[in-house]
């Protein structure tokens, strides 16, 4: 059941970058834990059909933004 264990998986990563959300502070973890988990994702999908090259330093830049914004209170929608 491989789509069971898609959905396990992308569970694992949204309950691991709730977490981070939580430590980092921001006001809305598990909406921050869903962005980053859209992100991780995307940056996956982008890497896969378009090449690597770039696209984990750029998925972490947005990252780091996404944590930022969320940290001041704002990134929330």
């Amino acid at each position: 059941m491989p789509a069971v264990q898609g959905v396990r998986r992308l569970d694992r990563y949204l309950d691991l970058l709730t977490g981070i959300a939580e430590r980092a502070g921001a006001a809305d973890p598990p909406i921050l834990g869903r962005q980053l988990l859209m992100l991780v994702e995307g940056a996956t999908v982008v890497a896969a059909h378009h090449g690597a090259a770039g696209t984990g330093e750029q998925a972490r830049r947005a990252a780091l933004a996404l944590l930022s914004a969320a940290a001041r209170g704002g990134g929330e929608d």
